[in-house]
Parts: structure tokens; C-alpha cells; sequence
């Protein structure tokens, strides 16, 4: 059974046979070039981090133009966007509103 420890900036993975060490520096080196031949994602936690927060930003600036009813206007064509205008109020409650002169 492999097991594995970081310590003190070095690495040790060993099994019952051998046991392998080297510095973070050796191992991030080796683990980047595993991810990049594998094709998967190869930013540090830190830069992910800060890369989900730049989306987050992003996102949150989109919701706000999409919340805006006028964005929408011109999207009147498409039958699954529904655009429903507001009713003024009838005349005789907009009279006791004093909404007319």
C-alpha cells in the first residue's frame, strides 16, 4: 500500500518496497507536466480561486444588465420571452390618486 507526506517542503511517497523523495519545487514541476499530457486543467488552487472569483464578478455584472426589462425589448420576437405591459390604472382610481389633473 502506497503512502504519501509533505513535510517541511518536501515530499515522501513510499511503499512497501521503496520510498521517494523530493522538494515541492521537483513535484509541482512533475505534477504540471502530468495534468498538461493528460490535458486537464493546469492553474494552481490560488489562481483557480481567483479565476472563479473573476467569473463570479462576471457573472454578477451580466445578471445586472439581464434584470433590466429593457434588455429584453428587443428579443419581442421570440415567443418564449413574454412581454407584458403594465396596465395604467383605471381613470377613476387614478382620479382618487391624484394621478391626473
Amino acid at each position: 500500500m502506497a503512502d504519501f507526506e509533505f513535510y517541511e517542503g518536501f515530499w515522501s511517497f513510499s511503499n512497501d518496497e521503496i520510498e521517494i523523495l523530493m522538494d515541492e519545487a521537483t513535484f509541482d514541476k512533475y505534477f504540471r507536466a502530468y495534468l498538461q499530457e493528460k490535458g486537464l486543467e493546469t492553474r494552481t488552487y490560488l489562481e483557480l480561486l481567483h479565476y472563479a472569483e473573476e467569473v463570479q464578478q462576471q457573472h454578477k455584472a451580466a445578471e445586472e444588465i439581464l434584470f433590466d426589462p429593457s434588455y429584453w425589448l428587443p428579443l419581442a420576437s421570440d415567443p418564449s420571452v413574454r412581454i407584458v405591459p403594465r396596465k395604467l390604472p383605471l381613470a377613476s382610481q387614478a382620479d382618487r390618486e391624484g394621478l391626473y389633473p
